[in-house]
């Protein structure tokens, strides 16, 4: 005999056996809604925009005009620009990169973008960009020191110890206290040039230059077309056996043509040989 309880207990069972199904559902009819609510509200902007477009080109303005006056206030009015930088003869070609007419708005200034300009300079490692509360574009730099004078073809080029490019310049008497570098590759073995320059001071009223021969090594070259040929390795050991050589025989006194420095075992000289009519 059934219980009248029955068909509930079966309820029961089914809801227990298939809460997935209802949960589905639930989720289907809670995306339908919330679809058709966004169906209904771009309906409602498209309508107040077509009915009122007159009165919102109006706020737009406004916002607009309100936006340029603040922009054209004292607080952000730049009517100066400061530069903070070693060289006087950068201060020139920093203010061009800078390429900001005063007064203007900081508000319509990209500051990083100013900052990439000047830090592309020659001469420039970086750059600081920065507004003070006096109205003024404050641009303070790193320079790049010049080390050496690089004979680039015809062109005489001030680089520092990185091979970093600093500037030019039209004669070699503009800067004769730096040593000369000659040769491809040579700006990109700068910090041994400086070494052997170092060593080879002994010399420096007979040196010329260094030129790098086949990016491997270097030929220093003295007055009268005299030559000292150094290794591929040990550059300035070499240079310094050679200083210490002269030291106790007086070697450079000799007419040579060049000392030939590149077998560390068995370091050679070539005399010049006698012009016709000498002894």
């Amino acid at each position: 005999m059934r219980t009248l309880t029955e068909p509930n207990r079966r309820t029961e069972v089914g809801a227990a056996l298939f809460p997935a199904r209802r949960a589905r559902l639930s989720r289907k009819s809670r995306f339908r809604i919330a679809f058709l609510g966004i169906l209904v509200l771009l309906a409602a902007s498209v309508f107040l925009k077509n009915a009122y477009q007159g009165e919102l080109d109006q706020v737009e303005d406004w916002f607009e005009f309100q936006a340029q006056s603040m922009a054209n206030r004292h607080p952000f009015m730049l009517t100066r620009i400061k530069v903070k930088s070693s060289f006087s003869e950068l201060e020139g070609a920093i203010r061009a990169a800078a390429d900001i007419d005063l007064p203007v708005s900081v508000l319509d200034i990209d500051l990083e973008a100013v900052r990439n300009r000047i830090a592309s300079l020659d001469g420039i490692v970086d750059a600081k960009v920065s507004v003070t509360d006096e109205g003024e574009l404050e641009i303070s730099v790193e320079e790049r020191t010049p080390v050496s004078v690089w004979r680039n073809g015809r062109r005489l080029e001030l680089v520092d110890s990185y091979g970093g490019r600093v500037g030019s310049i039209s004669s070699r008497a503009e800067r004769i206290d730096l040593g000369l570098i000659a040769g491809e590759g040579a700006k990109n073995a700068v910090v041994e040039s400086l070494e052997i320059f170092r060593v080879a001071k002994p010399l420096e009223n007979e040196i010329r230059g260094l030129v790098r021969i086949g990016k491997r090594r270097w030929n220093l070259e003295l007055e009268g077309g005299r030559k000292i040929l150094l290794p591929e390795q040990g550059a300035v050991e070499a240079m310094e056996k050679l200083i210490v050589w002269d030291a106790a025989e007086q070697v450079f006194q000799k007419d040579f043509e060049y000392f030939d420095l590149r077998i560390a075992e068995r370091p050679t000289v070539r005399l010049r040989e006698p012009k016709p009519g000498e002894i």
